[in-house]
């Protein structure tokens, strides 16, 4: 790697995730912007995994064995600090970016952006409709006018924080109570020290969605409540979607008294189209169980 200072570290932490993560650091080699620099972070994979990091030979990217306990801010924390750019770039090892991503990112992070995000498609074989755009928001006030209003706006892999200003927070959370949530978290602690969000509209990232996600219905909820106890405790009333997210895991795990008690409180108008669809369809099917 030459003297330049080097302004994207890219984390990418992983585990057996042989089968795809060439399609992830192809994505990063292909990026048109090219100041980065690619850390795996491997929780002891048993898998090829290293052999196909090993096999690009390129010091641009580095590979580090690192056992996690299972907690992957634990990963994520390693590699930031093992970094050395001024923004740090998220990307799991099951998803990919657009090669234009870094080149919007970079345009608005001179612009003194200290957290950036993007749109980006999720890909989910298993359903029908197997791709489709996840629209963000614009956050002029970030924690109070919009994160806890309105939820998640966007993948963990389509973010981009500046790495000095990330690192007042603690980076992210390793506290076993944040296991699939961490993110979320970690990006509501910062929205309380900085409002300089930018969203590019573009979706630069495509997610994909397959059986070894982590995270399931049960752990939605349990995650949930722990949201909800942290940063909604005073208040009266639950926001529209996290209330949304409860019901759906709630309606997976077949709670349907949880459902039945509780679907009439969502204001059915503020849905977009398909949690709409997916309210009409949960509230059919549950108002005979």
């Amino acid at each position: 790697m030459n003297n330049e200072k080097i302004f994207f570290s890219i984390i990418l932490p992983t585990f057996n995730r042989g089968n795809k993560i060439s399609k992830a650091i192809d994505s990063v080699i292909n990026q048109s912007y090219k100041n980065w620099e690619l850390i795996v972070i491997d929780n002891n994979s048993s898998d090829h995994t290293e052999k196909i990091v090993s096999s690009y030979n390129m010091d641009k990217i580095s590979f580090y064995k690192y056992n996690n306990d299972g907690i992957i801010a634990k990963s994520r924390n390693y590699g930031i600090h093992k970094s050395k750019g001024e923004y740090i770039c998220f990307l799991d090892s099951d998803d990919w970016w657009d090669k234009f991503k870094l080149f919007y990112v970079y345009k608005e992070a001179i612009k003194d952006s200290l957290f950036i995000y993007h749109d980006h498609f999720v890909l989910n074989d298993s359903r029908i409709i197997k791709k489709r755009k996840i629209t963000g928001r614009n956050m002029k006030n970030p924690i109070f006018g919009d994160l806890l209003n309105y939820g998640p706006c966007f993948a963990t892999s389509s973010v981009t924080i500046h790495k000095n200003s990330f690192n007042k927070i603690g980076y992210f959370e390793e506290d076993k109570d944040f296991y699939g949530w961490e993110d979320w978290n970690a990006w509501l602690t910062f929205a309380e020290i900085s409002n300089k969000f930018s969203r590019i509209n573009k979706p630069l990232s495509t997610i994909l969605i397959h059986s070894e996600n982590a995270l399931n219905d049960n752990l939605k909820i349990t995650n949930m409540n722990k949201f909800c106890a942290k940063y909604l405790n005073d208040r009266k009333f639950i926001p529209n979607w996290c209330l949304y997210n409860q019901i759906i895991a709630h309606f997976n795990i077949a709670d349907f008294l949880y459902v039945k008690l509780n679907i009439k409180k969502i204001n059915f108008l503020s849905l977009n189209n398909i949690q709409k669809i997916n309210y009409i369809k949960i509230f059919l099917n549950t108002l005979f169980k």
